[in-house]
């Protein structure tokens, strides 16, 4: 009688272990199912960052559930070396490339990772990007956008204040059908488009739809891009330092030097150049020093977790409409 009574205690704590087992795994369940959708206003980068890596180099990966396909900008980021110590990271993005498709070749064959941003209405775009990428470079498409000045033309297909909802879909994709592989845009120009609430409405949900992210060029010190992005749970950052604005040595080499303190009081610096023939140049002597200097040279996706944009000073002292 005393056995099957010690008996049935332990069946009797055995089933209470496992309902309280089962119930902890559903609560588990539950709780993934809850972050399947981000609460409005928050970003997917809300999820905890993690690293993809792989000999040496290392990757941006969001630790998200099983359930949630990566985005975009994640699946098509590109590698860079890998750092135990956590060091300054510097993001050198040159755009207006694909036009001259000398200036455009030397700049892939630059030491990276660099983040390349290629103009739409450029020729032969998928041979370009695809060498670019082949060279460990992170890809953008640089959307053409309506600037202040009426004297500057941002080119063929421009997104232009004032269109419909109809055109300004039909301009978006047929630029973000040129080429592939990238991971978000920046705006070329668009010193205007950047302060059009009802425009950017319209590129923000695109954007949001195919999980690519938004860089800022800050052409006007008024732009709302950012948080217009962030409104439609579109990751999004900003430049700090654009790098030739002044086409001399002088003004060239200032700016990485600007880029260089930038990153070592806010732990990143984001500097936005093009593809001139100096700027090739100072280029190719500088970006091999920033190592030894205790820098770390990545492409904008692996500061995208890290940069919260309503922290982030805005430097506006060489604001230009590129």
């Amino acid at each position: 009688m005393r056995i099957t009574k010690f008996l049935l205690c332990i069946f009797g704590v055995i089933f209470l272990f496992s309902a309280c087992s089962e119930k902890e795994t559903v609560a588990i369940q539950t709780d993934k199912l809850d972050r399947l959708e981000p609460a409005a206003g928050h970003l997917m980068m809300d999820y905890m960052p993690d690293t993809d890596m792989r000999g040496g180099m290392e990757k941006i990966k969001l630790n998200l559930p099983e359930a949630i396909v990566e985005p975009m900008w994640v699946r098509n980021a590109a590698a860079y070396k890998r750092n135990p110590v956590t060091r300054p990271k510097i993001v050198v993005v040159i755009d207006d490339l694909g036009l001259n498709h000398d200036r455009s070749a030397r700049t892939a064959e630059l030491p990276g990772p660099l983040t390349l941003s290629y103009l739409p209405y450029a020729l032969d775009l998928p041979s370009q990007t695809a060498i670019a990428q082949s060279n460990g470079h992170e890809l953008m498409v640089h959307m053409p956008m309506q600037p202040l000045r009426n004297t500057a033309d941002p080119g063929p297909d421009a997104l232009l204040t004032g269109m419909s909802k109809t055109q300004l879909l039909k301009r978006i994709r047929d630029n973000l059908n040129a080429f592939d592989g990238y991971v978000g845009i920046n705006n070329h120009m668009g010193s205007a488009f950047t302060q059009d609430q009802k425009g950017l409405r319209v590129l923000m949900a695109e954007l949001n739809s195919r999980d690519m992210l938004y860089l800022d060029s800050r052409t006007s010190p008024t732009s709302i891009a950012e948080q217009t992005a962030r409104s439609y749970n579109v990751a999004t950052t900003g430049r700090d330092v654009f790098l030739d604005h002044v086409i001399t040595e002088d003004f060239i080499e200032a700016a990485f030097k600007r880029t260089e303190d930038h990153a070592l009081k806010h732990g990143s610096a984001i500097a936005i150049g093009h593809p001139h023939e100096l700027t090739i140049e100072k280029l190719s002597e500088w970006l091999p020093t920033l190592r030894a200097k205790g820098f770390d040279l990545v492409p904008i996706t692996a500061v995208m977790t890290e940069r919260d944009p309503r922290i982030q000073p805005v430097d506006y002292s060489a604001v230009s409409d590129y």
